[in-house]
């Protein structure tokens, strides 16, 4: 994998050359993991870049930024066309674009309410910054669970609430797996470290219910897609032999789409390959992201 390069950014209301726009070494965030972020993927339409729900990528934002007690004053319109500013200023049609809102200087204690506030926009080609997925993951059961909602609020997408989800996904590479499914407080599964999860049993897809984990915009997508190809589609309180007897299972992300898995620890899931249901699905999401 090569690192993503880009040659401009947007920062607090402009787009600015990248090499300039750097936080200080003093800001909150950086001590205290006090922040919210997004990642969207913008496809190639003819030469035009087309963003992925874009407006449902910012909505979000906004919500973890109130969820966090964050001031986040930029008009939201401005804000969703700086996405498209950046792609502009990159030379960019396709890629993968990471916006962030961060506390800058300040380290008195956790008080944060005479610090200001910043908000950055990265985009990069999609292709420099990740490495070629696995045909078919493989999971392992975590032993860091996912906080409980009275002591971290799951749907905000926080810079902090991804150390825990780290650390499950150092133990899954320590182990040999490409990945690893995180549980929640009662030992229900909730997500993989940064992706929803699905189960396919015969006509039923089941994704766990969204108490402990994101849900995710395009963990969205895909349920709309499944419900419109004839699937009962259901959310559901589900344990770890809920996978391991699954017919399918897959993963879905922003960044990877629909992802087959085809072992969890060390059992194969349905035939130990990509199902039918999967693939008919990741074709479904590809068509839609490309119209």
């Amino acid at each position: 994998m090569r690192e993503p390069s880009t040659t401009h950014v947007y920062f607090d209301g402009q787009i600015t050359e990248a090499d300039k726009a750097r936080p200080s070494l003093w800001s909150y965030s950086l001590h205290y993991g006090y922040g919210v972020f997004e990642g969207l993927r913008a496809y190639d339409h003819g030469g035009t870049a087309r963003i992925f729900r874009l407006d449902e990528h910012v909505e979000r934002l906004y919500a973890s930024a109130r969820t966090l007690g964050i001031p986040l004053e930029h008009d939201r319109a401005a804000l969703a066309e700086a996405h498209h500013e950046v792609l502009r200023a990159n030379g960019l049609t396709a890629g993968y674009i990471r916006p962030i809102v961060f506390v800058g200087d300040g380290l008195s204690g956790l008080t944060t309410r005479d610090l200001d506030v910043h908000v950055a926009i990265l985009a990069w080609s999609w292709e420099a910054g990740h490495a070629v997925p696995p045909p078919g993951v493989r999971l392992c059961v975590s032993a860091r669970r996912r906080p409980p909602a009275d002591s971290f609020p799951p749907h905000a997408k926080a810079t902090g609430n991804y150390v825990v989800s780290k650390l499950a996904h150092n133990e899954a590479v320590a182990r040999g797996y490409d990945d690893a499914v995180m549980l929640d407080a009662d030992g229900h599964v909730a997500e993989a470290t940064a992706l929803n999860i699905f189960a396919v049993r015969g006509d039923r897809l089941l994704t766990p219910a969204p108490h402990a984990c994101l849900p995710g915009i395009t963990r969205a997508a895909v349920m709309e897609l499944a419900a419109g190809a004839g699937l009962d589609v259901r959310e559901a309180v589900m344990d770890v032999p809920a996978l391991t007897g699954a017919d399918e299972v897959f993963l879905t992300s922003t960044a990877a789409g629909v992802r087959p898995v085809w072992q969890v620890e060390e059992r194969p899931i349905g035939s130990g390959t990509t199902g039918p249901v999967t693939r008919r699905l990741a074709e479904l999401y590809d068509d839609l992201v490309s119209r």
